[in-house]
């Protein structure tokens, strides 16, 4: 793996998770308890993982952990919180009331994290943040379909 793959790797864990978090919960039907548990633990340790990538590739300083540790908790809101779903047979009105306490909790968590990436860009040196800002582009600009970051076309490292 290139280091353009490990970037990509690290900067899509936060949007990954909280996307495979919301596909996971969409179709409460389809899974068993056993099941969602291994997922949402698996998403998890993946999400750790690349927090923990993202540290070491930032070199965050002691004067910096502060900042760094109020980040990776705000991120890692976003792990699974095992919400009690309608029952099968429940009304479209239960349903949608469902969705809608998760959009508002999912909505709070973001800003945590938001206000936490604030928090820390603040504290970062300038080559720290043209990583952080890079991870942050690639996820955002996907990765997906091998596209890149704006302005770069992956195929040739520009």
């Amino acid at each position: 793996m290139n280091i353009k793959g490990l970037f990509a790797t690290v900067a899509m864990g936060a949007i990954v998770t909280a996307s495979a978090i919301s596909v996971c919960m969409a179709n409460p039907g389809t899974q068993s308890d056993s099941s969602r548990q291994m997922r949402s633990a698996a998403i998890n340790e993946r999400l750790q993982h690349r927090l923990e990538l993202l540290s070491r590739r930032l070199e965050i300083k002691a004067s910096q952990q502060n900042e760094w540790e109020e980040y990776t908790r705000s991120v890692s809101m976003l792990e699974d919180r095992h919400w009690k779903r309608p029952d099968a047979d429940a009304d479209a009105a239960s349903i949608a009331h469902y969705r809608a306490d998760r959009a508002t909790v999912l909505a709070k968590v973001l800003t945590a994290i938001a206000e936490a990436t604030d928090k820390l860009q603040k504290v970062l040196t300038p080559d720290q943040r043209k990583i952080f800002n890079e991870v942050s582009h690639l996820s955002m600009f996907g990765m997906r379909h091998g596209q890149g970051a704006p302005g770069r076309n992956p195929r040739d490292g520009k």
